[in-house]
């Protein structure tokens, strides 16, 4: 019996060394597909304006969202991503999704661990521009129509991606409590 405790605490201890633990996930790099979904809030008055999220007398509407897309990756952590999804506000019912197309999402890698595979962004989502693999090209000059972060973390060898929102705003303030992930896969 002791001696299969000393096998054990062996093992176990291996298993915790710095070489054991050491991974190289490489920063991501490519063509990326992926599906984003979650839900969230817009905040509104009572002309259904959409206001600040602690407005006094604000409405507060439940949504749903759904996108899928491809992303591209450059060495230096610039992701430019162009999606078509749908929000719905909840419960679903009769009236029809807001549909959106070509939604271009800017994004910066502002860190990331190799070790781990896990890493952080900021994010900005516009309706008009265009990628060029990671680079963003926005000939009008438009301003976000939301801004945000997220964490990431790389598996599979680099060929999955999980994200999760940490932080989202839009220029109004009327984005509330929300929920939003997505998984990508090389291409």
């Amino acid at each position: 019996m002791k001696s299969h405790v000393k096998v054990l605490l062996a093992l176990a201890t291996f298993a915790l060394t710095p070489v054991a633990m050491a991974a190289n996930f490489p920063q991501p790099t490519g063509q990326y597909e992926g599906t984003t979904s979650g839900s969230f809030t817009f905040c509104f008055n009572s002309s259904f304006q959409e206001v600040a999220c602690g407005t006094a007398g604000e409405i507060v509407v439940p949504s749903t969202l759904l996108n899928v897309g491809y992303e591209t990756f450059d060495k230096q952590g610039n992701i430019c991503a162009v999606s078509t999804g749908t929000i719905s506000d909840l419960p679903v019912n009769a009236s029809p999704p807001q549909v959106l197309k070509n939604v271009i999402t800017v994004s910066k890698v502002t860190d990331y661990d190799p070790s781990t595979g896990a890493g952080d962004a900021t994010v900005a989502n516009y309706v008009v521009g265009d990628c060029h693999g990671a680079t963003f090209d926005n000939p009008t000059g438009a301003t976000p129509i939301s801004t945000g972060a997220y964490h990431f973390v790389v598996s599979q060898q680099g060929k999955r991606i999980d994200e999760a929102l940490t932080q989202l705003t839009d220029p109004v303030g009327g984005v509330g409590d929300f929920s939003i992930s997505a998984v990508l896969f090389s291409q």
